[in-house]
């Protein structure tokens, strides 16, 4: 990444805190802070970033139940909390290469790793129910894709 102002990196000691902070600070909020903001959300193979309201929260991938889109909000449910932030499913669904997430429809990628029990006994479609009682409907033409994946030994 290349920044056309100089960049200065600091680290300070708070024994206050129980988890690293990262602060940007800028005169405004560009396209380079944006990059640089969104390559630090990248580098934690085990854990997203995620920016909310209430601040950014690191949210181990396993956790993760599931991922809902909703407009431009995403939706993270872990167990029985939820976090909504900016952004697209897409860049999420990017950031999940494990092998235990799938998208179930165009607005829904789960975790295996969570899920209870599928429900195939509707008609044409599936239920699944999650940890944390989350209930979610796979897309008729995503069901092939969670069959075979099921059939080939995924949780």
């Amino acid at each position: 990444m290349y920044l056309n102002e100089p960049l200065e990196i600091v680290f300070r000691k708070d024994e206050n805190l129980d988890h690293i902070r990262v602060e940007f600070s800028a005169r405004e909020e560009t396209e380079e802070v944006r990059r640089a903001m969104d390559k630090l959300r990248e580098y934690d193979d085990d854990a997203i970033l995620v920016s909310t309201g209430k601040g950014t929260f690191r949210v181990k991938k396993d956790d993760i139940c599931c991922l809902s889109s909703n407009g431009k909000r995403v939706e993270i449910v872990v167990s029985d909390q939820a976090y909504f932030t900016k952004g697209s499913l897409s860049s999420f669904e990017n950031m999940l290469t494990q092998k235990n997430f799938v998208r179930i429809s165009r607005f829904e990628i789960i975790n295996l790793k969570r899920v209870k029990c599928y429900d195939f006994s509707f008609a044409g479609s599936l239920r699944i129910q999650l940890e944390g009682d989350n209930v979610v409907w796979a897309s008729r033409r995503f069901i092939p894709i969670i069959k075979k994946i099921l059939e080939e030994g995924g949780d």
